[in-house]
């Protein structure tokens, strides 16, 4: 089982129940990312596969993928431990991923020594894992309200922005993080019981899911 392939799966199950409002499907997702939390995340690191003969080290397109999988469950449904979760990964990320130009490294500052150390920006039969992580570090910025993580996003952008400029089809990952750098950004915060929680879940348009980070908080 690898971390950075299931994440991107987990998504599809929490946005796919959001929007269609199938509450199973996001009872699964949040279920799936609860196996990773428990089994996959220890001594303070990600590991890439689930195999208890394995301690390889998450790579960085798993904390992104999974980064952005917490972030949309935080939307379906939240919990306190997804945002702990999230606030962990996204400084990891930053931590042991970033290099000094601005752009993340496939690899952790850990790894061991190549031969190349990537820093990879195009998306292949799977998204750029810097696409992503820049991406997913701008709306977790939101939803804590600080700044800090936009700025390191903000550097990966400025030093990629050659590559995608020069090969934008190629980029479309990191299209999306600048768009929605450049974006108008809406977080709404719902509060509320269960009844007037469920009502709003029910009641709010489609359109606003699609164009805003919404939290309900009960």
């Amino acid at each position: 089982m690898i971390v950075s392939w299931n994440a991107l799966m987990i998504k599809s199950l929490l946005f796919s129940g959001r929007v269609m409002k199938k509450k199973s499907w996001i009872n699964i997702g949040q279920k799936a990312l609860d196996f990773i939390c428990q089994n996959m995340f220890s001594n303070e690191k990600l590991n890439t596969i689930y195999d208890e003969n394995s301690k390889l080290s998450g790579y960085l397109d798993d904390y992104a993928f999974l980064l952005d999988a917490l972030i949309e469950s935080m939307q379906a449904n939240f919990r306190g431990i997804d945002y702990d979760f999230s606030l962990k990964l996204s400084n990891k990320i930053v931590k042991n991923f970033q290099s000094d130009e601005g752009a993340f490294f496939f690899t952790d500052h850990n790894h061991e020594t190549l031969f190349d150390r990537e820093i990879l920006s195009e998306d292949d039969a799977t998204p750029s894992g810097n696409g992503i992580a820049c991406l997913a570090l701008q709306k977790f910025s939101q939803i804590n309200q600080s700044s800090k993580m936009d700025e390191y996003a903000l550097k990966v952008m400025q030093h990629l922005n050659n590559n995608i400029v020069s090969n934008p089809i190629s980029h479309p990952s990191m299209l999306s993080a600048f768009n929605y750098f450049f974006s108008k950004k809406t977080v709404i915060f719902i509060y509320g019981d269960d009844i007037n929680i469920n009502n709003w879940y029910e009641k709010l348009p489609q359109e606003v899911y699609l164009k805003s980070i919404v939290i309900f908080l009960n």
